[in-house]
């Protein structure tokens, strides 16, 4: 029988490899002419088929592969086809971006304590671990710079736990890897970045029973707001061939896009009820919420496996169930306010949303005010930028970060509008910091030359400009334990790595009272000038949601700005209640 015969068919197999691994996370399309799909699998795919051309699509979170496979019986097709490699902060082995020498750091410290020092919180045996890995995308893009470069971890009031040092991490320069792994209580934490140029930070939420893992990309600075987060078990580390992994990263990123990028095989697993892994739950269930149709009864198998079985009660379980109600219906969940944010912005979206109609679901005082005031939108997580100021010296009633400038050698001074006003607090307070932050002043003014031979504490002992000497007087003057004193090793022409990131225990980082971006103002006097002209009281709901921000904070800018003069085409009697 010829081949040209009609009904005759030969084996057609394609399989798709990673790290020499059937990977079951690409999808497998195969068509006619015509485009229309004969047959598909995940991983591996089987069929026999006619003589001809056939077009197969490799499909694998965000990224296509399209191949066009003559088939025969001289040559049946019969083909190994590499997955896409991708873009992740994760460095897993499907990772574009991240060299293999990063595996096996990230899975060794990722259940071990680093460093020695100790943190001013602490946790026991049976507490979660916070895993932070920041690493490059090969050591040739690190270049030797400190890739902690700016980086402070915060507990839920502000207050700094570890600056990145040594005395807390375990970190390869040359490499460029960092990795901070301790155990610590479970609740609400922030990751923050801040240079002269700016901040960035996001929230962390430390669960009872899971690990919570955090890997950061650098790209001339820690980039917290493309971080990938993943829940594991208490003392499983990092796995980097992991499909849940991989998955949960791919999830995240659709997440982000406004698209459902998860892995079939998962989707199928999550809607069975039977998944371990809480993040792919609470992502898989904001991108079911997502969908143009979503399905109840998927998603409540979702969540009642989140809050019964996983995570229970926390922030994004809560605000997940905020959002499928406003998506689907049902009972109202209970109007309890969040003294913590979720880490999802989904989520957080979701809490705003809600609290713009019914109210008090977000506290005027509270930490999502404050968040959501300085919010960003280009990330999946709940980040923030509070602005930054700097200062040739430190000024006295703030904290004192000094940041040492990388291309001049020289020192500004550093704060945030997140920082503790001293001028409020007690006098001992401000008598500690004022006197550390003059002993750092003298310090640098040393370092600039303007006291080249006499240091208070510092008898007989010359300053100069090299990197090893400013690691000694800080030391000197028992600045060690709140120093960042892992400074990249550098010859005198190199650029100096790391910021020399200083700050008291005491930072809460509360909001200051009456403050405000120029935005939020700008927006409310718009309403208000609309009010005024149309004799109409002010749609608090309507613009809290369209601002994305709380009622509370809609709330307190209008009585703010009320008694302030602003142009109006009407007088400034007309009505304007909200």
């Amino acid at each position: 029988m010829s081949a040209s015969e009609p009904g005759v068919t030969y084996p057609f197999r394609i399989q798709v490899e990673l790290d020499g691994r059937i990977d079951r996370l690409s999808r497998i399309r195969v068509s006619d002419g015509r485009n229309r799909p004969l047959a598909a699998a995940d991983g591996e795919l089987q069929c026999d088929l006619p003589p001809g051309l056939y077009p197969v699509r490799v499909r694998r979170g965000e990224l296509i592969a399209d191949v066009v496979l003559r088939h025969g019986p001289e040559a049946p097709v019969d083909r190994v086809i590499a997955a896409p490699q991708r873009r992740s902060a994760l460095p897993t082995s499907d990772s574009s971006t991240a060299a293999h020498y990063y595996r096996e750091p990230a899975q060794t410290w990722s259940a071990a304590d680093t460093g020695s020092g100790p943190l001013s919180i602490t946790g026991a045996g049976d507490d979660p671990r916070l895993f932070i890995f920041v690493r490059a995308s090969s050591r040739e893009a690190a270049a030797g710079v400190w890739v902690g470069n700016g980086l402070e971890l915060c507990d839920r009031d502000g207050a700094i736990l570890s600056l990145f040092g040594e005395e807390h991490t375990q970190a390869d320069a040359a490499d460029g890897w960092l990795a901070f792994s301790r155990r610590l209580p479970p609740g609400f934490y922030r990751l923050r970045w801040m240079d002269p140029s700016g901040s960035r930070a996001i929230a962390l939420t430390l669960f009872d029973d899971w690990d919570t893992q955090v890997y950061v990309p650098f790209d001339g600075h820690p980039q917290v707001e493309r971080a990938s987060i993943l829940l594991l078990n208490c003392g499983v580390p990092f796995d980097p061939n992991s499909g849940y992994a991989q998955s949960t990263d791919m999830g995240l990123l659709g997440l982000r896009q406004g698209r459902d990028l998860l892995p079939g095989a998962m989707r199928r697993e999550l809607f069975n009820g039977n998944f371990r892994d809480p993040m792919l739950g609470l992502i898989g269930a904001h991108l079911l919420l997502m969908a143009p149709e979503s399905s109840p009864d998927n998603l409540h198998i979702v969540l009642d496996n989140l809050r019964y079985n996983l995570l229970g009660d926390v922030p994004d379980v809560r605000a997940l169930q905020w959002r499928a109600w406003q998506r689907l219906g049902g009972n109202r969940p209970p109007q309890e306010p969040f003294v913590e944010p979720p880490m999802l912005r989904a989520g957080l979206r979701a809490v705003i949303d809600a609290d713009a109609d019914l109210g008090g679901l977000i506290p005027a005082d509270g930490i999502l005010s404050w968040i959501s005031r300085f919010q960003r939108a280009d990330s999946a997580w709940t980040t923030w930028s509070p602005p930054v100021q700097t200062h040739a010296k430190p000024r006295p009633e703030h904290t004192a970060r000094p940041y040492l400038l990388p291309n001049n050698r020289d020192v500004v001074f550093l704060d945030t509008v997140e920082d503790f006003d001293l001028s409020s607090d007690s006098m001992a307070p401000r008598r500690e910091v004022a006197s550390r932050n003059a002993r750092m002043e003298a310090v640098f003014d040393a370092l600039r030359s303007e006291a080249p031979r006499m240091m208070t504490g510092l008898p007989g002992f010359r300053v100069g400009r090299p990197v090893d000497g400013l690691r000694r007087h800080l030391d000197r003057l028992d600045l060690d334990s709140i120093v960042t004193k892992s400074l990249a090793p550098a010859a005198e022409a190199t650029p100096l790595g790391p910021s020399l990131s200083v700050a008291l225990s005491e930072d809460p980082a509360a909001p200051a009272e009456g403050g405000a971006p120029d935005w939020i103002d700008s927006l409310v006097k718009e309403a208000l000038d609309s009010a005024c002209r149309r004799v109409l009281d002010i749609d608090i709901p309507a613009l809290a949601r369209a601002a994305n921000l709380p009622r509370a904070v809609i709330e307190e800018r209008i009585a703010a700005l009320r008694d302030q003069p602003w142009e109006s085409t009407r007088s400034p009697g007309a009505s304007s209640a909200g």
